[in-house]
Order: C-alpha cells, then sequence, then structure tokens
C-alpha cells in the first residue's frame, strides 16, 4: 500500500532517546520522505532528562527537510 492511500502514517522509533542523532535523524527522515505525518520519540526507559529529550526534539525540528507539517510527540495519537 502506498503512503497516499493512507489517512495518516504514524513512525516511532523504539529507543530513540538512546540512538545517536544523526542516526535518529536518518530514519525519522526516511519516515517523513515516506509519508509519515506523526513523528513519536519514546523515551521506552526513561534514560532521558527534560533538557536532552528537548534538545532532541529541537534537533528534529531544525533537520528534518519537508514543505508537510509534521507533529512531533512523545506518544502517539
Amino acid at each position: 500500500m502506498h503512503a497516499q492511500n493512507l489517512r495518516l502514517l504514524n513512525f516511532s522509533p523504539e529507543d530513540a532517546t538512546r540512538t545517536e542523532l544523526d542516526f535518529l535523524l536518518q530514519v525519522v527522515q526516511t519516515a517523513v520522505d515516506a509519508g509519515a505525518s506523526y513523528i513519536n520519540i519514546p523515551d521506552t526507559v526513561g534514560f532521558t532528562t527534560p533538557a536532552e529529550y528537548g534538545a532532541i526534539f529541537k534537533y528534529l525540528i531544525d533537520h528534518v527537510k519537508t514543505d508537510r507539517e509534521i507533529i512531533y510527540s512523545t506518544s502517539l495519537p
């Protein structure tokens, strides 16, 4: 099924907060390019401080390239 046939496409990289930022950006960019509009960045094990967690979101928002609105969240809708 092609992503354009879906009403909503979510992507949630497991254990994202312990992933190197360059690699996380690469996989999130791939998901966005494939049509994902909701990106969930879980702190699966509660490992990350609030400041670190915010920095991950800022990094992705600043670096993911798209002309569509992408919703970043800590949990899926």
